[in-house]
């Protein structure tokens, strides 16, 4: 019996020692998996993070995407976690970073073709049904990707096992090291606040442009530059002539002439909304336009002064000599403008005249206190009935907030009749703003300089297939400056650009949201 019993012994032993091996694998398993869950976790939270950061600065601006990797791999080099893993900040290089313009997001235009969308007006390539933004195309990247995965050919985000490998000791062929990998996706995405109910087709579509593309200032051949005008009211799209609904404080969009024009003459009614709009189909007359004049001290119908205060200045400026009936070319008569509204001063024109836009010179009109004014009165003639005398009440200056005192032509400005063309002489027709002093009893309890400064949504109405009523995505929305009065059944809503919307303005609020 004693042989069995050794057998019996050794049985044991064999057994207890296969226990004891399975249990010092169990634990470094255990040990070497919470340590790679807690680096998989630091790794992922960084690369949230580095997404994030890097979201933050594609704001469409010439540099956009070179702000981005250097954000990136500044967070992610600086990590307090992620960073202790020298190992790993070896892998990051700009080739983990992508950028998309396109993912499909609900902040997207929602078009029919993704891909000849993507190809044509975004100018990027399209992969797993993301638009792919090559190097360069900061005006139209919003979505950037940061990838921290090994490769086939480094140790790139590999990490070093610690217990495991000690089983070695006892023969067993356990793994050295283990991949770690983790990917972030992060996007960009902006709401708008006071904007009144317009909208411009983008008029670069045709040619394959998005329209932060055309208005790339970066681009020698930009398609279009700030200070160039534009006519915002047009027959952009099927049954489409620039105007939107509006959204009521709950939210909801809501149709008619009435609230156009009231959200026309006071875009502060807008709350701030996201960029998905409801186009209102019509050549709409009548409200929209006593909206729009009311910035030029024009009242009609139930539009009152102490609520559509005018502007500060209340002159018109020309529209550009050159361009196409939709895009200028950013030149136009500043001479005869000078000469016409600026001569009863005798002073020189200002530094930069020669290349000021009109919201430039609307801005030194009103920091310098010397108000356009037309001493040969409405007719532009010198010597008649009609003639006024600037200097005099121009010796009362209107400050810049509008608290100005009395307007050299006594009566308020004549309706116009027909659309303004140049400055003077403007001929009887045209009835002229002759000064830019509003009339004082229509003054308002604040007049604001800005108040001739508006953003319109711009959509790219082909891709999104925008005929009559349609809901659709504003892939931006552009600034501008006022020029003109607007008319019945001629009125084109002349404008300057301005530029992008960005986070420079008060009423453009920018996100950043984590996708993936």
């Amino acid at each position: 019996m004693k042989p069995a019993h050794n057998k019996q012994r050794g049985a044991i032993l064999v057994m207890s020692l296969f226990m004891i091996i399975l249990m010092l694998g169990m634990g470094a398993f255990a040990l070497d998996l919470g340590r790679l869950y807690v680096l998989k976790s630091q790794m992922q939270n960084a690369a949230d993070a580095a997404a994030r950061a890097g979201a933050e600065e594609l704001d469409n601006r010439p540099g956009a995407q070179a702000r981005a990797r250097a954000a990136i791999l500044d967070l992610l080099q600086h990590d307090s976690g992620f960073a202790r893993e020298t190992d790993l900040l070896q892998g990051i290089t700009e080739g983990n970073i992508r950028f998309y313009s396109w993912i499909g997001s609900p902040y997207d235009a929602d078009v029919d073709r993704p891909q000849e969308y993507c190809e044509t007006q975004l100018g990027g390539s399209f992969e797993n049904g993301r638009c792919l933004s090559p190097l360069g195309t900061d005006t139209v990247s919003r979505y950037v990707e940061v990838r921290l995965e090994p490769n086939d050919t480094e140790r790139d985000y590999t990490v070093d096992l610690y217990f495991l490998p000690v089983l070695d000791l006892i023969g067993a062929d356990t793994a050295r090291f283990a991949q770690v990998n983790a990917r972030a996706l992060a996007g960009r995405q902006f709401t708008v606040c006071n904007y009144p109910p317009l909208m411009i087709c983008n008029p670069f579509e045709p040619e394959g442009l998005s329209f932060a593309r055309a208005a790339d200032p970066s681009d020698p051949n930009a398609r279009i530059r700030v200070g160039y005008s534009l006519s915002l009211k047009q027959k952009w799209a099927a049954g489409n002539f620039g105007f939107l609904q509006v959204r009521n404080p709950g939210g909801q969009f809501t149709s008619g002439a009435v609230r156009v024009g009231e959200y026309l003459a006071d875009p502060n009614l807008q709350e701030c909304t996201p960029p998905q709009v409801r186009t209102q189909p019509g050549a709409i007359e009548s409200f929209p336009t006593w909206g729009w004049n009311t910035r030029f001290d024009h009242y009609t119908n139930q539009f009152r002064p102490r609520d559509y205060p005018p502007a500060p200045n209340v002159i018109e400026y020309p529209r550009d000599i050159g361009g196409d009936e939709i895009v200028g070319n950013g030149q136009w008569r500043r001479d005869e403008y000078w000469t016409a509204f600026h001569s009863y001063h005798g002073r020189s024109q200002p530094p930069g005249y020669t290349q000021m836009t009109r919201h430039q010179l609307y801005e030194w009109e009103l920091d310098e206190g010397l108000m356009p004014c037309d001493p040969n009165g409405p007719d532009g003639e010198p010597g008649t009935s009609d003639d006024i005398n600037c200097l005099d009440p121009l010796t009362e200056l209107p400050a810049k907030d509008g608290l100005s005192t009395r307007d050299p032509w006594a009566t308020p400005e004549p309706d116009r009749t027909v659309p303004y063309v140049d400055p003077s002489p403007a001929g009887r027709a045209a009835k002229p703003i002759i000064d830019g002093l509003h009339n004082p009893a229509n003054r308002g309890p604040v007049v604001f300089p800005d108040r001739r400064v508006l953003f319109a949504a711009v959509l790219d109405c082909a891709a999104q297939n925008i005929t009559g009523r349609t809901n659709a995505t504003a892939d931006t929305f552009a600034k501008f400056f006022i020029l003109q009065t607007a008319t019945q059944r001629r009125s084109e809503f002349v404008v300057e650009y301005m530029g992008l919307a960005g986070r420079a303005d008060a009423e453009f609020n920018v996100s950043v949201q984590l996708y993936e």
